[in-house]
């Protein structure tokens, strides 16, 4: 039985931004905290992928709500790892 494909980009709700590990790998460092504002572009972690280093940046303005993972932490395709809460353009 064949699963539904992973997705490889983040998860946009108009209440939020979910991103996701876009390859299996080891969190090696977490760059922004709960309650951090990020612009499109910031990064939010680097993921170690294949012996590369890998930043993995928001898609958009908003609010840190969560981190669901820990530095070391080994991570699968498609795992939510920061969730943010959009910000409105004004």
């Amino acid at each position: 039985m064949a699963g539904f494909p992973i997705p490889r980009v983040p998860i946009i709700t108009p209440h939020q931004i979910i991103v996701i590990a876009p390859i299996t790998g080891i969190i090696m460092e977490i760059k922004k905290r709960v309650g951090n504002r990020v612009k499109a572009g910031d990064t939010l972690l680097i993921l170690e992928a294949m012996k590369m280093e890998n930043e993995i940046v928001t898609p958009g303005l908003g609010v840190v709500k969560e981190i669901r993972v820990k530095k070391g932490q080994k991570v699968k395709t498609g795992a939510p790892l920061v969730v943010i809460t959009p910000l409105g353009k004004k």
